[in-house]
């Protein structure tokens, strides 16, 4: 196990992959975090509240996508790669989009975690289906294909 090369006790608020591809290696006890859903729409904060002129697209395109992230996923996880290329062709391309924002994302945080580690993904139940969907593993929760099968756990609780 690495040591870690950040204070202790930080919490980050932003777009994590710049942050974690300058974190040491299985050097993290806890990752949660509670991505965008693509929900294909777009939000802002009522007016006259405090959240007034806030503002976020939950829309997807390639375009929000880098070339070369794509392109890291086959290199690192050629049958993560090839799941999302067949979400693309068999649901769209926003949805091929937003799994590779998220694939090379969750790709860093299995690097970064410890084999002890756990990572908790907030996502809803409809793109939990698509993500499973999309991998051809409908009973398999969908970071099976980064952390393994064996690891991977469909829902901790169920709150409607």
């Amino acid at each position: 196990m690495s040591k870690t090369n950040w204070p202790d006790k930080c919490v980050y608020e932003a777009d994590n992959l710049h942050l974690m591809r300058r974190m040491n290696t299985d050097s993290v006890d806890l990752i949660y975090l509670d991505p965008p859903f693509k929900s294909d729409q777009e939000y802002a904060g009522p007016i006259g509240s405090e959240a007034a002129g806030a503002a976020f697209k939950d829309t997807w395109t390639m375009a929000d996508v880098k070339d070369e992230e794509h392109g890291e996923l086959a290199e690192r996880n050629p049958a993560l790669g090839l799941a999302i290329e067949l979400a693309g062709e068999g649901h769209s391309k926003s949805m091929k989009a937003y799994l590779i924002y998220m694939g090379v994302r969750l790709l860093e945080m299995h690097r970064i975690l410890k084999p002890t580690g756990s990572i908790y993904l907030h996502c809803d139940r409809l793109n939990a289906k698509c993500k499973q969907a999309a991998k051809g593993q409908s009973s398999l929760p969908a970071t099976a294909g980064v952390v393994g099968f064996e690891a991977a756990r469909i829902e901790i609780a169920d709150v409607d």
